[in-house]
């Protein structure tokens, strides 16, 4: 998720995961914390190595890993077709954030490509405003990139010994870097309103931010407040 803090003009990220309003349910425990050396972001924005950073839902898929390394610690938003979670990374021993279109989305094989495309499209793109894309993870495709992932071990459509979906089953997600702070709808929703100056900076973030997007491709689609 990208996060932009007006208030102390630490400078805005834009979000391309498409965020939403999710229903909260009851959840396992979280997955045992991990501690992570803290990483200064081209923006200025601090990656967070706290899960105390993340206002978090419940969610029952807390405690699942995704390709034997993506520990689900829970639940953060929802879009149109995906929903977003923040994440333990065991082999890089730091949180990210997980954005997976959802099973009745991925069942329709354009969408799923179209999700898979989109995702690698975004990863090329290196620009302080965007929110850097650290891997597409498509399970059903030897077309993964970032680091290897685990061999659970399992047969296709088995389940592993922890009860989770076999990896052949799970929909592609895309792995995204978890920053630290606020959206600028949340900042509006409580304090109603920005500086002109304020205003000035963040418009001129985000239209340098869409600029380096639309010259790698891609169509945002949702610009807004909350994605800033």
């Amino acid at each position: 998720m990208s996060r932009a803090t007006p208030a102390r003009n630490t400078g805005s990220a834009l979000d391309l995961s498409g965020v939403g309003l999710p229903a909260a349910v009851e959840s396992p425990p979280p997955c045992p914390p991990t501690p992570c050396p803290p990483a200064e972001l081209r923006s200025g924005v601090r990656r967070s190595t706290e899960r105390s950073a993340f206002r978090l839902r419940p969610t029952e898929r807390a405690g699942q890993v995704l390709s034997g390394r993506y520990c689900i610690e829970g639940f953060l938003a929802r879009g149109g077709t995906a929903d977003v979670f923040l994440a333990q990374d065991y082999v890089e021993d730091t949180l990210v954030v997980v954005k997976q279109i959802r099973p009745e989305v991925a069942s329709h094989p354009e969408l799923r490509e179209r999700f898979v495309k989109e995702g690698h499209a975004t990863r090329a793109i290196q620009h302080p405003g965007v929110v850097r894309v650290l891997s597409v993870e498509d399970p059903r495709s030897e077309r993964t990139s970032a680091h290897p992932v685990a061999d659970l071990g399992s047969e296709p459509g088995a389940e592993s010994a922890s009860g989770d979906p076999s990896p052949a089953d799970e929909p592609p997600f895309i792995i995204l870097e978890a920053l630290r702070g606020e959206s600028l709808g949340d900042y509006l929703r409580r304090e109603g309103t920005v500086s002109i100056e304020q205003g000035l900076v963040l418009v001129r973030q985000a239209a340098s931010a869409l600029a380096a997007v639309h010259a790698a491709g891609v169509v945002h689609r949702d610009v807004k407040p909350d994605n800033l």
